[in-house]
């Protein structure tokens, strides 16, 4: 039988008092590995204390999406709207694929400058780097990404190829188009960052079972589904193989309307109960049992 180890990632730490208060929280409770550390976030100082006290391993969340720079704003503009905020989620694809204006040696830098940020807050270089609404993945930046982490020696990076996101019937169009869209551009970049000596997790859950889309079930089903697709195209013989795969979660407490962020005020996500109740899911016992019966080892991929 195969070795099955999971890799449970909290994304947003550093984003306000209240989303440190939960990771912090799910860490302790054992519902979580480890964290992704916003850098320009509303309170990163406070995550990177709490993560030394309690011992929390943290990895960079690189965000060019939202917030502002970690850069001065005229070492990036290309990245930047006319208020010198991240152009969001949907407009920075549009920016880098259509109209082609981001300039992607830009994006290293910025990434350089969160990296650096980032030791000066934690006191080391992070371990694992992901992006931020998965920004690191699209083409044209994933290859200056894959670069920028094997020149700061970061060992490991996330590949959202979650399996069969056009299957989710619970989402509606926009998430699904979305999804999809991210799932086929890391099935791409996966090569890319392992050629660059950068690596992930054999599979990937999260995007399906994000808030209130998280059940137990689903997130059972979602979770046997990645390991199982990972051994059947591993050997016939899995006996001292090594499965690894990565949930992303988004676990916190609501934010305080008009507080938190990272510049821009927070977002409804945010603030809306959904992520206690990821909480209340992956601190289950229910969870916990579940893991122990189908032989997943909990683990912070290092």
């Amino acid at each position: 039988m195969a070795r099955r180890l999971l890799t449970i990632t909290a994304d947003d730490f550093g984003y306000c008092p209240q989303r440190n208060k939960g990771v912090v929280e799910c860490y302790l409770r054992g519902g979580i590995t480890r964290a992704s550390l916003l850098v320009n976030g509303d309170s990163p100082s406070e995550a990177a204390d709490l993560a030394k006290k309690h011992n929390i391993p943290v990895g960079l969340h690189f965000n060019i999406t939202e917030g502002v720079p970690a850069s001065h704003k005229s070492e990036v503009p290309s990245l930047l709207n006319h208020k010198g905020m991240f152009w969001s989620k949907t407009e920075f694809p549009h920016k880098l694929l259509q109209q082609r204006c981001i300039v992607v040696e830009q994006v290293a830098h910025e990434l350089r400058a969160q990296i650096s940020e980032f030791e000066r807050l934690i006191g080391q270089k992070p371990n694992h780097v992901d992006g931020h609404q998965h920004v690191h993945v699209l083409p044209g930046v994933c290859e200056v990404v894959a670069k920028t982490l094997k020149e700061a020696g970061v060992k490991w990076t996330r590949v959202p190829d979650e399996l069969n996101i056009d299957g989710c019937a619970w989402f509606d169009e926009a998430r699904r188009r979305f999804s999809s869209e991210v799932a086929d551009h890391a099935r791409v970049a996966r090569p890319v960052y392992s050629a660059h000596d950068v690596r992930s997790t054999d599979g990937f859950v999260g995007m399906a079972t994000m808030g209130s889309y998280m059940t137990v079930e689903r997130l059972q089903h979602r979770l046997q589904m990645a390991f199982l697709g990972i051994e059947e195209s591993a050997s016939p013989d899995r006996d001292g193989v090594v499965v690894t795969v990565e949930l992303m979660v988004h676990v916190g407490y609501p934010a305080v309307t008009g507080k938190g962020g990272c510049g821009e005020g927070c977002d409804e996500f945010a603030q809306s109960p959904d992520r206690l109740h990821e909480m209340g899911v992956l601190c289950s016992d229910t969870m916990k049992q579940w893991y122990t019966a189908m032989n997943m080892s909990l683990d912070c991929a290092k």
